[in-house]
């Protein structure tokens, strides 16, 4: 390659770069920074949600990394999932919140494609590095674009929640209910990092980035299969998930009283209502994405490497 050649490949991988900084900062900004209750209740729910399923991502980075995958697009992978693909579902699905759509259908539909974008990227970036694209680096690599998205979600459902629900009355001083707050916070930090972070959205998008390597190495009816699992595990979750949840939560409240607040017990009854909704509708898929790491991985597919 020329000098000019090599200086033009250059600029445009810089280029590259630039437009995907730009788009997590611009994304950041909207997803969170510039949301109600952004101090008190996103910002220290974001950071919670880090830390809970912080195991998850080192055991997945520590994965990506052994198969070749650099770690700046390790990072790149958690961050597009909170930010870009945050920013893309919240979008999209906001245009179809008027038309009373059902999450169940909706949020799978739109979100798995969001974070199935920025797999694609990191993927192509990571055998541009060198890099094999196993199907254990594709779940490996969608599962942390999934745990980044996770936590932007617990941290926007809980704002929005405070914003419409969270307030009580007192003599006419409306005020946050915190102790009501912090039940819901300890819910959902269960409901979405189970397993050390390794369920929910993690197990959605591992399942669609297996699928990914799959599809390019023309292994194409075990890739379908990995995709319609993606989408009717997300979607029993919104469904079946929360029925589940509900019944065993009304359940425990009838034989032991409300939860009480911080103590052991409420942890222990949140757990089990995970553990419950779990079982029900995303157990399956996990056996499924277990059964195909178990698998040969496939040979190396020709992934472009269009992106950086």
């Amino acid at each position: 390659m020329s000098g000019s050649a090599a200086k033009i490949a250059w600029l445009g991988r810089l280029l590259r770069a630039a437009i995907l900084v730009l788009a997590v900062v611009v994304t950041a900004n909207v997803t969170l920074v510039s949301r109600l209750h952004f101090a008190d209740v996103r910002l220290p729910m974001f950071a919670i949600g880090i830390l809970v399923s912080s195991p998850g991502w080192v055991l997945l980075g520590l994965a990506a990394r052994g198969r070749g995958a650099p770690w700046p697009w390790i990072a790149f992978a958690v961050t597009w999932g909170a930010f870009v693909a945050a920013f893309l579902a919240s979008s999209i699905e906001g245009l179809a919140a008027p038309l009373s759509a059902d999450s169940a259908i909706v949020a799978p539909l739109v979100e798995e494609p969001a974070k199935l974008l920025g797999i694609w990227i990191v993927l192509s970036a990571a055998r541009r590095a060198g890099a094999v694209p196993s199907v254990a680096l594709g779940a490996a690599m969608g599962g942390l674009v999934g745990i980044g998205f996770g936590v932007a979600e617990v941290a926007h459902h809980l704002g929005v929640v405070v914003s419409e629900l969270g307030y009580i009355d007192l003599g006419g001083e409306f005020v946050v209910d915190w102790p009501l707050i912090q039940l819901i916070a300890q819910q959902q930090l269960l409901h979405k990092f189970f397993l050390v972070g390794l369920t929910n959205h993690a197990l959605f998008s591992a399942l669609v980035g297996a699928g990914l390597v799959l599809f390019a190495s023309r292994r194409r009816r075990m890739a379908a299969a990995c995709f319609v699992a993606a989408l009717a595990a997300h979607g029993l979750v919104n469904s079946v998930g929360v029925q589940v949840t509900m019944i065993v939560a009304e359940a425990l409240i009838d034989a032991f009283g409300p939860f009480s607040i911080g103590a052991i017990s409420s942890m222990l009854a949140c757990w089990l209502v995970a553990l419950a909704a779990f079982l029900v509708a995303e157990g399956w898929a996990a056996v499924l994405l277990v059964w195909i790491l178990r698998r040969r991985d496939a040979p190396q597919p020709e992934i472009s490497t269009a992106v950086p």
